[in-house]
């Protein structure tokens, strides 16, 4: 399901729709405990988060870059993420993801 919507995504052309797609792929790797494929993914939606992103998809990019660099225990690599997704996490009030 959500390849069918990256695809649909990529064809009308709206990164904004790309970004949930990638995110959600992402995140079944995770949930899944595979973490170079969720990378991958992962990866991908660093750029958009970074430059054109919600504060929402920034805190979503972050957290799960750190979730997957945690999960590949390469805590040097995930603990710049969490610090960058914390501040956004307090100034949303979303202390569920904190």
């Amino acid at each position: 399901m959500y390849l069918k919507h990256l695809l649909l995504a990529e064809e009308v052309g709206s990164e904004y729709e790309m970004f949930f797609a990638i995110n959600n792929i992402g995140n079944l790797y995770l949930q899944q405990e595979d973490w170079n494929n969720a990378l991958t993914y992962l990866m991908r939606n660093l750029p958009y988060a970074e430059s054109k992103g919600t504060l929402d998809q920034k805190a979503y990019a972050y957290t799960n870059l750190g979730r997957c660099y945690s999960g590949l225990q390469q805590y040097d690599k995930a603990m710049p993420y969490f610090e960058k997704a914390l501040p956004i996490q307090m100034q949303r009030t979303d202390t569920a993801r904190i």
